[in-house]
């Protein structure tokens, strides 16, 4: 058991996503694995021995101490070469390993383009594995190498050696939440956890209404489904754009971050997430169901088919791609609004300074006809991604260095870089920091936060985001803890607009109105959704090799059939028990059992 306490009885079940904000820096193509060793540079201090790992040798401090060793050691970490990082030996993440925690390491790159090759290169023909090796397991893998030994638990040590990982900004629900979703089936902790929260990434569906064309028309902002189709028809019968031509598309719903409305309208009738492909199934009182065959879902298909024949919404919206989208948008000054509502997040919509951004605005979630309106979000990043292999000589003393990096400073280290250099710290100068940065960011104004923490120096690059080769960081998402109330607590040189017409009125600019949009986001769409969701569920090897085929038919006709009944090819009267029971062909019943036994695992 971890230290934490649980508070509530069910929690709900997420994922570690690939963020388009939190994916790990891009890599390129790379060779064979290479060893680099790094090199002291500075003292380390001292501290006295409460903890030992051997009998003899080093010894292992007390939690929250350093250096977390007694005697300098020396351990090997592999890791996904990052070819943007340019140098690992004399690279500041591991100076600062050696100088304050008293380990040197010594690097084994695993080949950027194909890591995971190599690995099980090494495992299958018995090498010596690194002492410590960061690489991205599937949760089946993690689970299959622990139970072979090949990694070690680490469940007695996050019980009794962790010291900065206890002290995030974080929630017991938070801490909850890391615990039951890298414990394997066997009930063991395998993977020391990362975890990063953008609050910019967390709402699913960012949908923008032409804002002018309410005001032209002297609509009111829709908030029901029944109103939304009102708007729609004014939109397109009204000229709301006054050219004089008949040239509106009411609704577009496409491709995008944010984007893929379609979803975002059956989320109006019944609560579904497809966002993580490993369940498409809600949740009531522990038990899993299907809503693609309800009621609701049918109703659901019947309002988009009508919107799509009545020519209130574009039969695109299931076909165009990424690029035609933004095309649609993102005009030239001397263009004209064509597009009344287009869902997606402003920057994947309009580049800056685009003044057409300024004309659209953030629209509520909707009710449908039970009243109720659910909007989907997107879970952190959970990763378990460093391990302590089963060669390893000094366990303890590695497992002391992962927990140094969930200390917050350390932790925004590992992605913005250098304090001072990349960016700044609130703690490092309090006085001038809040002098020089007097305002939140959209992120820490969309959650309340009483101050902000960091700060990026203008004109400087992130080496997270750069191009150019660095020796800041190791450019992944290694042992970090960054809860939203410290990775979204950002501050600015300027306030955000608090209503729509704000920063166009006082020329504030389109990155303010950009920042206003993701605010009322936030603010309008997240927590709507059920108390119980099944997000991410673990499988053994064994149920996941029984259903991954049936899971990627079914998941794939889904979405086919959404476009089929939506634009009519598929009738939904008189197709839909064939719907249902082609589901039902495919092996919906064996999924969802399994995808039952699954969360029964993992939270009964």
């Amino acid at each position: 058991m971890f230290k934490r306490t649980l508070i509530i009885a069910t929690i709900l079940c997420m994922i570690a996503g690939s963020l388009i904000g939190c994916a790990d820096a891009g890599n390129t193509t790379g060779a064979s694995s290479t060893t680099t060793k790094a090199s002291s540079t500075q003292g380390t201090s001292t501290t006295t021995t409460t903890s030992s790992t051997t009998s003899n040798g080093p010894q292992v401090t007390a939690p929250g101490e350093l250096p977390v060793t007694t005697e300098q050691v020396t351990l090997t970490l592999g890791l996904q070469q990052n070819l943007r990082v340019s140098d690992y030996e004399e690279n500041f993440m591991t100076k600062m390993v050696l100088d304050e925690c008293g380990i040197e390491l010594d690097f084994i790159l695993f080949p950027s383009d194909q890591p995971l090759q190599k690995v099980q290169l090494m495992i299958s023909s018995g090498e010596v594995l690194p002492d410590i090796m960061h690489v991205g397991l599937s949760d089946a893998q993690r689970a299959s190498y622990g139970a072979d030994g090949v990694i070690l638990p680490l469940n007695d040590y996050m019980d009794n050696l962790t010291f900065w990982y206890d002290q995030a900004d974080m929630d017991p629900e938070e801490y909850e939440l890391i615990k039951v979703l890298g414990t394997s089936p066997d009930g063991n902790f395998y993977g020391f956890p990362a975890y990063m929260n953008e609050i910019a990434d967390i709402v699913q569906y960012m949908t923008n209404i032409n804002r002018t064309w309410l005001e032209t028309l002297d609509l009111e902002m829709p908030t029901t489904t029944d109103q939304f189709r009102e708007v729609l028809t004014a939109f397109r019968d009204q000229d709301p754009n006054q050219n004089g031509k008949k040239d509106e598309v009411p609704f577009l719903a496409g491709p995008a971050w944010g984007g893929n409305g379609w979803q975002e309208i059956i989320n109006c009738f019944v609560y579904w997430q497809p966002w993580y492909n490993t369940s498409f199934f809600n949740v009531t009182d522990g038990q899993l169901w299907a809503p693609f065959i309800t009621d609701e879902w049918r109703e659901a298909l019947r309002y988009m088919s009508g919107l799509v024949k009545d020519g209130l919404m574009s039969e695109l919206s299931f076909s165009i791609t990424g690029q035609e989208y933004r095309a649609a948008v993102d005009l030239t000054p001397e263009q004209v609004d064509t597009i009344g509502v287009i869902n997606g997040d402003s920057i994947v919509l309009w580049a800056s300074g685009n003044e057409h951004m300024y004309d659209y605005d953030a629209m509520p979630a909707l009710k449908g006809p039970s009243g109720e309106s659910f909007i989907p979000t997107r879970t952190p990043n959970y990763s378990y991604t460093t391990y302590i292999t089963k060669d390893n000589k000094y366990p303890e003393i590695s497992f002391r260095m992962f927990d140094y990096w969930w200390e917050e400073r350390r932790s925004l280290i590992t992605r913005f870089g250098e304090p001072g250099v990349h960016w700044e710290y609130y703690k490092d100068d309090p006085t001038g920091f809040k002098s020089r940065y007097p305002y939140l960011n959209y992120d820490a104004q969309a959650q309340n936060l009483p101050e902000a923490k960091h700060i990026q120096i203008a004109g400087v690059q992130n080496p997270w985001t750069s191009s150019e080769p660095h020796a800041s960081i190791w450019s992944s998402h290694f042992c970090c803890g960054l809860p939203a109330r410290t990775y979204s607590a950002v501050a600015s040189m300027a306030p955000v607009p608090t209503t729509w017409a704000e920063a166009r009125e006082k020329g504030y600019g389109t990155e303010a109105h950009r920042s206003y949009l993701y605010v009322s986001f936030y603010q309008q769409r997240n927590g709507l959704e059920p108390e119980e969701t099944a997000k991410r569920l673990l499988f053994t090897e064994e149920e996941q090799a029984a259903i991954d085929e049936i899971r990627t038919t079914i998941n794939s006709y889904i979405n086919e059939t959404i476009a089929l009944f939506s634009t009519g090819v598929m009738n939904i009267e008189t197709d839909w028990d064939a719907y249902v029971q082609t589901l039902k062909d495919m092996g919906l019943e064996l999924y969802m059992q399994t995808s039952q036994d699954a969360y029964d695992r993992m939270y009964k």
